[in-house]
Protein backbone atom coordinates (compact mmCIF):
# COMPACT_ATOMS: atom_id res chain seq x y z
CA UNK A 1 0.00 0.00 0.00
CA UNK A 2 1.69 3.60 -0.79
CA UNK A 3 2.26 5.34 2.05
CA UNK A 4 3.58 8.97 3.02
CA UNK A 5 5.78 9.25 5.84
CA UNK A 6 7.00 12.69 7.27
CA UNK A 7 8.30 14.20 10.22
CA UNK A 8 7.05 16.65 12.12
CA UNK A 9 8.57 18.68 14.28
CA UNK A 10 6.03 21.24 16.37
CA UNK A 11 6.26 24.70 17.92
CA UNK A 12 3.55 24.19 21.12
CA UNK A 13 1.49 27.98 22.12
CA UNK A 14 -0.62 28.36 25.16
CA UNK A 15 -2.56 27.01 27.08
CA UNK A 16 0.42 23.73 26.55
CA UNK A 17 3.13 26.47 26.65
CA UNK A 18 3.51 30.08 28.08
CA UNK A 19 4.79 30.99 24.65
CA UNK A 20 2.16 33.23 22.78
CA UNK A 21 0.18 31.51 19.89
CA UNK A 22 1.47 34.21 17.25
CA UNK A 23 4.83 33.98 18.73
CA UNK A 24 4.75 29.98 17.98
CA UNK A 25 3.39 31.35 14.81
CA UNK A 26 6.44 33.45 13.41
CA UNK A 27 8.50 30.99 15.38
CA UNK A 28 7.06 27.70 12.24
CA UNK A 29 6.95 30.21 9.49
CA UNK A 30 10.98 31.17 10.40
CA UNK A 31 11.87 27.36 10.31
CA UNK A 32 9.93 26.82 6.78
CA UNK A 33 11.20 30.20 5.06
CA UNK A 34 14.96 29.20 6.11
CA UNK A 35 14.75 25.37 5.18
CA UNK A 36 13.49 26.57 2.02
CA UNK A 37 16.82 28.36 1.60
CA UNK A 38 19.15 25.79 3.46
CA UNK A 39 17.78 22.02 4.45
CA UNK A 40 20.57 21.98 7.33
CA UNK A 41 17.77 24.76 9.09
CA UNK A 42 15.36 21.60 9.83
CA UNK A 43 17.40 20.30 11.41
CA UNK A 44 18.68 22.33 13.90
CA UNK A 45 15.19 23.00 14.72
CA UNK A 46 14.84 18.94 15.61
CA UNK A 47 17.73 19.83 17.85
CA UNK A 48 16.18 23.39 19.30
CA UNK A 49 12.53 22.15 19.58
CA UNK A 50 12.62 18.50 20.48
CA UNK A 51 10.68 15.30 20.01
CA UNK A 52 10.12 14.83 16.44
CA UNK A 53 8.02 12.21 15.22
CA UNK A 54 7.97 10.16 12.21
CA UNK A 55 4.61 9.29 10.80
CA UNK A 56 3.94 6.79 8.22
CA UNK A 57 -0.20 7.47 6.60
CA UNK A 58 -1.48 5.35 3.72
CA UNK A 59 -1.97 7.58 0.85
CA UNK A 60 -5.93 6.82 0.69
CA UNK A 61 -6.15 7.61 4.69
CA UNK A 62 -4.24 11.37 4.85
CA UNK A 63 -6.05 13.49 6.89
CA UNK A 64 -6.93 16.81 5.57
CA UNK A 65 -3.16 18.79 7.14
CA UNK A 66 -1.20 16.61 5.21
CA UNK A 67 -3.22 16.42 1.55
CA UNK A 68 -0.22 19.27 0.51
CA UNK A 69 2.53 16.61 1.65
CA UNK A 70 2.01 14.65 -1.39
CA UNK A 71 3.43 17.46 -3.26
CA UNK A 72 6.46 17.79 -1.66
CA UNK A 73 9.92 15.88 -2.55
CA UNK A 74 11.47 13.23 -0.47
CA UNK A 75 13.78 15.24 1.70
CA UNK A 76 11.58 18.48 1.22
CA UNK A 77 10.47 20.70 3.78
CA UNK A 78 6.81 22.30 3.22
CA UNK A 79 6.56 26.01 2.66
CA UNK A 80 4.02 26.92 5.49
CA UNK A 81 3.67 25.23 8.95
CA UNK A 82 -0.22 23.17 9.93
CA UNK A 83 -1.95 24.70 12.15
CA UNK A 84 -3.22 22.53 15.04
CA UNK A 85 -5.25 22.65 17.66
CA UNK A 86 -2.52 23.67 20.49
CA UNK A 87 1.13 24.13 18.21
CA UNK A 88 2.11 24.53 14.38
CA UNK A 89 3.53 21.80 12.85
CA UNK A 90 6.64 21.57 10.34
CA UNK A 91 6.70 18.70 7.93
CA UNK A 92 9.71 17.04 6.17
CA UNK A 93 8.47 14.39 3.62
CA UNK A 94 10.57 11.24 4.02
CA UNK A 95 12.06 8.33 2.53
CA UNK A 96 8.46 5.32 4.19
CA UNK A 97 11.52 3.38 5.76
CA UNK A 98 13.40 6.24 7.12
CA UNK A 99 14.18 6.02 10.47
CA UNK A 100 12.44 8.17 13.83
CA UNK A 101 14.77 10.71 15.11
CA UNK A 102 15.76 9.57 18.49
CA UNK A 103 14.61 11.73 21.56
CA UNK A 104 17.54 13.22 23.29
CA UNK A 105 20.26 10.76 22.45
CA UNK A 106 18.67 8.58 24.98
CA UNK A 107 19.52 4.82 24.27
CA UNK A 108 15.92 3.45 24.01
CA UNK A 109 13.71 6.08 22.84
CA UNK A 110 9.92 5.42 23.29
CA UNK A 111 8.83 7.89 20.52
CA UNK A 112 7.98 6.00 17.93
CA UNK A 113 6.25 3.35 20.34
CA UNK A 114 4.09 6.30 21.96
CA UNK A 115 3.51 7.15 18.23
CA UNK A 116 1.88 4.08 17.75
CA UNK A 117 -0.03 3.41 20.71
CA UNK A 118 -1.39 6.94 19.47
CA UNK A 119 -2.42 5.63 16.07
CA UNK A 120 -3.37 2.38 17.32
CA UNK A 121 -5.87 4.19 20.19
CA UNK A 122 -9.12 6.01 19.92
CA UNK A 123 -9.51 9.35 21.97
CA UNK A 124 -10.96 7.62 24.62
CA UNK A 125 -8.70 4.63 24.61
CA UNK A 126 -5.68 7.13 24.51
CA UNK A 127 -7.21 9.30 27.68
CA UNK A 128 -7.41 6.02 30.17
CA UNK A 129 -3.96 4.60 28.81
CA UNK A 130 -2.45 8.33 29.68
CA UNK A 131 -4.18 8.46 32.95
CA UNK A 132 -2.70 5.11 33.79
CA UNK A 133 0.70 6.73 33.08
CA UNK A 134 -0.11 9.47 35.48
CA UNK A 135 -0.75 7.50 38.28
CA UNK A 136 2.83 5.58 37.69
CA UNK A 137 4.11 8.84 37.43
CA UNK A 138 2.30 10.21 40.78
CA UNK A 139 4.06 6.77 42.43
CA UNK A 140 7.94 8.02 41.20
CA UNK A 141 9.98 7.82 44.27
CA UNK A 142 12.71 9.34 42.27
CA UNK A 143 10.92 13.11 41.62
CA UNK A 144 10.28 15.18 44.45
CA UNK A 145 6.48 15.59 45.28
CA UNK A 146 5.78 18.54 43.36
CA UNK A 147 7.43 17.64 39.92
CA UNK A 148 5.76 14.35 40.34
CA UNK A 149 2.09 16.07 41.13
CA UNK A 150 3.31 18.38 38.40
CA UNK A 151 3.85 16.33 35.70
CA UNK A 152 1.16 13.63 36.26
CA UNK A 153 -1.38 16.89 35.95
CA UNK A 154 -0.32 17.78 32.80
CA UNK A 155 -0.62 14.21 31.85
CA UNK A 156 -3.75 14.33 32.96
CA UNK A 157 -5.01 17.70 31.55
CA UNK A 158 -3.43 16.01 28.11
CA UNK A 159 -5.80 13.00 28.70
CA UNK A 160 -8.71 15.12 28.99
CA UNK A 161 -8.19 17.11 25.30
CA UNK A 162 -6.86 13.50 23.54
CA UNK A 163 -10.63 12.28 24.82
CA UNK A 164 -12.64 14.72 23.01
CA UNK A 165 -10.42 15.06 19.63
CA UNK A 166 -11.42 12.63 17.17
CA UNK A 167 -8.33 13.64 14.57
CA UNK A 168 -5.79 11.51 15.41
CA UNK A 169 -3.21 13.96 13.63
CA UNK A 170 -4.52 16.44 16.10
CA UNK A 171 -4.05 14.15 19.07
CA UNK A 172 -0.35 13.24 17.76
CA UNK A 173 0.45 17.11 17.91
CA UNK A 174 -1.30 17.16 21.49
CA UNK A 175 0.78 14.48 22.62
CA UNK A 176 3.82 15.54 21.20
CA UNK A 177 3.26 19.40 22.33
CA UNK A 178 3.03 18.15 25.70
CA UNK A 179 5.86 15.90 26.17
CA UNK A 180 8.48 19.06 24.62
CA UNK A 181 6.87 21.25 27.23
CA UNK A 182 7.69 18.61 29.92
CA UNK A 183 11.88 18.06 28.48
CA UNK A 184 12.25 21.29 28.48
CA UNK A 185 11.09 22.14 32.27
CA UNK A 186 13.00 19.03 33.83
CA UNK A 187 16.47 18.77 34.98
CA UNK A 188 18.28 16.13 32.91
CA UNK A 189 18.04 13.39 36.04
CA UNK A 190 14.37 13.83 36.63
CA UNK A 191 13.33 13.84 32.81
CA UNK A 192 15.24 10.50 32.92
CA UNK A 193 12.99 9.31 35.98
CA UNK A 194 10.36 10.25 33.84
CA UNK A 195 11.26 8.49 30.46
CA UNK A 196 11.95 5.11 32.38
CA UNK A 197 8.44 5.47 33.52
CA UNK A 198 7.31 6.12 30.06
CA UNK A 199 9.25 3.44 28.52
CA UNK A 200 7.77 0.90 30.99
CA UNK A 201 3.83 1.87 30.40
CA UNK A 202 5.29 1.49 26.60
CA UNK A 203 6.04 -1.66 27.39
CA UNK A 204 3.33 -3.18 29.15
CA UNK A 205 0.37 -1.51 26.62
CA UNK A 206 2.09 -1.66 23.20
CA UNK A 207 1.44 -5.19 21.91
CA UNK A 208 -2.16 -4.48 23.00
CA UNK A 209 -3.43 -0.89 22.19
CA UNK A 210 -6.54 0.00 23.52
CA UNK A 211 -9.41 0.87 20.91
Amino acid sequence: MPVLAVVVVEIPFAPVTPLPEEHAARRAEEICTHSQLNASAFDVAVEEHCCPTTQRWPLDELPDELLGAKLLKIGAVAPSPIKLRHSFAVVRRVSPDFASYPAFDLPSPARADIDAIVANSTGQGLAAELRALAEAVRDLAALSEATRASVADRIVNLAGRVEVESDAFRRRGAVSATWAQIRRELSEADYAAIDAAINDWVKSRILTPQR
